[in-house]
């Protein structure tokens, strides 16, 4: 039976200097548009009680920066651009609890509040926010609990959030297993939900399935709560996917195509991974970085060794 495979060619570790460029809003979160016209950051008080703060820059104008939204009594969790650069999404709640999703458009001097908004209570999210995922098309927005329950909307060109049916509780209940990593895979077709012990696929989400087309399992050695930005848009070559699916001290590396398959397991000791992305892809071959919380940078470089 065909199979594919990844060879671990070199991993470098490179110093980072001591030196910060700071954007004016002192972010912990930065959501960049892939053309390159603007940045968008999100700022925490600096003192008690302060409100979040929605900050922008417009790189077409000299760096000019956009005019600030505040989030009222809300702390900013995630922010999202869409693959166009045409919207922000942003994921917000009050003490982990109750959450909001607005959806803003950056244009030249301000962010432009669009249709796109959701309350989302603990109730209704069954538990505070975890996460928040687009698709590679930007079409559909997932998102997601810490004790399990997910809900995918459709994001329309104008902003607009619209509920596509998929509201899931993913976890058995009463399992302490936060969620870590919403993805979609395959186009958007696929769901994939990660957390400290459990990786499922959601094949067809959009077609109704009441339950996940495959759920691993992980072992002890990778039980904690996985990064929030695995890379995953890696196609194999026989019409599947490659995942890389990190956590605080290793990266794991898996196939997607009928089902999910591991296949090679890239131990970090040390330092804790704090992201990873992955670079300068071609048909065959892939470079994944990561930073870690001592200010390194590892490199890895991947060749898919092909069928066999």
């Amino acid at each position: 039976m065909a199979s594919q495979s990844i060879t671990k060619l070199d991993q470098r570790s490179i110093e980072l200097g001591d030196h910060t460029q700071r954007t004016g809003c002192d972010a912990h979160l930065a959501a960049r548009d892939p053309a390159g016209r603007w940045i968008a950051t999100a700022q925490l008080g600096l003192k008690s009680g302060e409100d979040s703060r929605l900050c922008g820059v417009d790189l077409r104008v000299a760096a000019k920066a956009l005019k600030e939204v505040p989030f009222f009594g809300m702390e900013i969790q995630r922010l999202l651009a869409t693959p166009d650069g045409r919207l922000i999404v942003a994921a917000s709640s009050h003490n982990g609890r109750d959450s909001e999703i607005h959806v803003f458009e950056p244009l030249q001097g301000e962010l432009l509040p669009k249709q796109g908004f959701r309350r989302l209570d603990w109730k209704t999210l069954d538990g505070n926010f975890s996460e928040a995922a687009l698709s590679a098309d930007g079409k559909w927005l997932a998102v997601g609990g810490d004790l399990g329950r997910v809900i995918v909307y459709r994001l329309g060109a104008n902003g607009l959030l619209t509920a596509t049916g998929f509201d899931r509780r993913v976890l058995p209940d009463w399992t302490f297993d936060p969620l870590g990593v919403l993805h979609f895979a395959r186009e958007g077709r696929d769901l994939v939900v990660a957390t400290r012990q459990r990786l499922q696929l959601w094949r067809n989400w959009a077609g109704g399935a009441a339950q996940p087309a495959q759920t691993l399992v992980l072992d002890g050695a990778n039980a904690e709560l996985p990064l929030r930005r695995p890379f995953a848009n890696w196609p194999a070559r026989n019409g599947g996917q490659w995942i890389a699916l990190a956590t605080l001290r290793s990266v794991r590396l898996y196939h997607l195509g009928d089902t999910f398959r591991q296949t090679a397991d890239i131990a970090q000791a040390g330092a804790r991974l704090l992201d990873l992305r992955g670079v300068a892809h071609g048909a065959t071959s892939l470079a994944l970085v990561a930073q870690t919380s001592e200010g390194r940078i590892l490199h890895w470089s991947l060749t898919e060794e092909g069928e066999r």
